[in-house]
């Protein structure tokens, strides 16, 4: 990839209000469940359209880890699997943490919303 690429990549991030990282092949085998969980979210996204109550799933998400159980819970009007969807699509678009390096995917994995990068 070359500077300008990641210029380019950088520039639409930025009018797209996306969080912008240039991920490696050091960066996604960080560690053990790194691949399976990227795979797992790829193709969710891949093969769903966004939610339509992502915006209502992101509300509920703070600045503070919160596990995939507690926000199930707080949305009991959707279903386990539309939280993890809208969550797979939150992490995508980089309005979302979760560590996604060291534990699979599951309940009681912990995600929090992703501060606005304010220097971009």
């Amino acid at each position: 990839m070359t500077m300008r690429q990641i210029e380019a990549q950088k520039e639409w991030c930025w009018l797209n209000n996306v969080q912008h990282e240039v991920r490696t092949e050091k960066n996604i085998r960080t560690g053990p469940f790194t691949i399976e969980n990227r795979i797992k979210i790829l193709k969710s996204i891949t093969n769903q359209e966004k939610p339509h109550f992502l915006q209502d799933v992101a509300e509920c998400i703070d600045y503070e880890k919160i596990s995939l159980k507690l926000l199930c819970n707080k949305l009991m009007k959707l279903s386990v699997y539309d939280v993890f969807l809208a969550c797979y699509w939150l992490y995508y678009q980089g309005r979302l943490k979760a560590d996604i390096d060291s534990a699979i995917l599951n309940l009681d994995m912990e995600v929090s919303k992703i501060e606005p990068n304010k220097d971009s």
